[in-house]
């Protein structure tokens, strides 16, 4: 902020000298008897006037670069997955809802999840949900910062095994709990025709790994999820409706959509690899 008040300063400045010496040069060419006034003639404090516009011009032109970047490592990546492999094909009509800010627990740290429901009729005219692009905000509670420095201190002494394998189960947590959510409001809104199964997909696309990225003000790495590789997957399961109208989950099938095709990382070694997403699913 300083260096934008001096840069200021300094246009300012300049700007003042070029108007001060064109004001002059014009004044000293004209006489009143014969020649039309300068410029601005008559008005008071014409230096001030001038100045005070320079100012609020620049100042308002700096202020308006200034940008508060979001914190990278409070958020889970979202994924595109338009024309994934992974949509199954017989899915004719569908329609998208985006579903924002659901909050979820996990060892007591209450996490944001946001995530799009689409619903889909099949070519049998039963109605099929599907879950994707999911992204998460962790928050700021003392649970939430244990969980993370948990999640850290495997990478602290470089074991991303233990690390891959801890936060696998919090996905899969997290991405279960959001389909209990998806599948309770559906049945309530109507549910599927008679004579239909209740299915749910859960869609994802890519194969990630993290990086770090520095260390947070307790010292906990900040961990950014990135994509390293080609791929999909999907995990299908089927509920029943239990007798107070919820939703009873079966065992799911996963299956993956292809081999998962590398793209360069950098972050990508030999004790940090790159992960298929059915591994947390």
């Amino acid at each position: 902020m300083y260096f934008c008040i001096e840069s200021t300063y300094l246009k300012i400045t300049i700007l003042k000298l070029k108007v001060m010496k064109k004001l002059k040069a014009h004044l000293h060419t004209c006489t009143p008897a014969h020649l039309p006034k300068p410029l601005f003639y008559g008005v008071p404090n014409l230096r001030s006037l001038i100045m005070s516009m320079l100012f609020v011009f620049f100042l308002g032109s700096c202020q308006k670069n200034e940008t508060i970047p979001l914190p990278r490592h409070e958020k889970g990546m979202t994924e595109n997955r338009e024309s994934n492999p992974c949509f199954p094909a017989d899915q004719e009509t569908c329609n998208d809802t985006y579903v924002y800010n659901t909050p979820i627990s996990y060892k007591g740290c209450i996490v944001y999840a946001s995530y799009r429901v689409t619903t889909c009729t099949l070519t049998n005219n039963c109605i099929r949900v599907n879950i994707s692009d999911f992204s998460w905000t962790y928050g700021t509670s003392t649970a939430c910062k244990k969980l993370k420095a948990d999640f850290g201190a495997f990478v602290l002494v470089g074991d991303w095994a233990s690390y891959y394998a801890a936060f696998n189960v919090f996905y899969k947590s997290m991405t279960q709990q959001i389909e209990l959510i998806v599948m309770q409001d559906f049945i309530t809104n109507g549910g599927n025709p008679e004579g239909c199964l209740f299915t749910l997909d859960w869609i994802e696309s890519g194969c990630i790994t993290f990086c770090q990225d520095g260390v947070d003000e307790d010292g906990t790495p900040i961990l950014i999820q990135e994509l390293c590789g080609a791929g999909c997957c999907f995990r299908r399961t089927t509920y029943t409706v239990g007798t107070g109208n919820e939703p009873i989950p079966g065992t799911p099938t996963i299956t993956p959509g292809g081999v998962c095709d590398p793209i360069a990382n950098e972050c990508v070694t030999g004790t940090n690899p790159c992960n298929a997403v059915c591994d947390r699913l």
